[in-house]
C-alpha cells in the first residue's frame, strides 16, 4: 500500500509543480488532493501512511516557485 501512496505523491506532485510554474497557485494549494489521498488511503490506523500524508500536506502548503518536489526537497 505504501508504495501506492508514494505513486500518487509523485503524480500529485508533478501536477502541482506544473501548475505553479503556469502561475496557477491559490490559496490551499494542493488542499483538495491531500484530501482525496486521505480519503483513498487508511491514514487513520497506519502512522507510516498518516506521516507521509501530513508531511505532503506541509510540503503543498509551502510551495513556491523554487520547489524541486517532495521527494526531493532534502537532497
Amino acid at each position: 500500500m505504501m508504495e501506492n501512496l508514494v505513486r500518487d505523491i509523485k503524480r500529485i506532485d508533478k501536477k502541482l509543480l506544473t501548475k505553479i510554474q503556469q502561475g496557477k497557485m491559490t490559496e490551499n494549494f494542493g488542499q483538495n488532493d491531500v484530501l482525496k489521498l486521505e480519503d483513498k488511503y487508511d491514514y487513520l490506523t497506519d502512522n507510516e501512511i498518516r506521516t507521509m500524508i501530513r508531511d505532503f500536506s506541509m510540503y503543498c502548503a509551502t510551495m513556491n516557485s523554487s520547489s524541486k518536489g517532495f521527494f526531493k526537497q532534502n537532497v
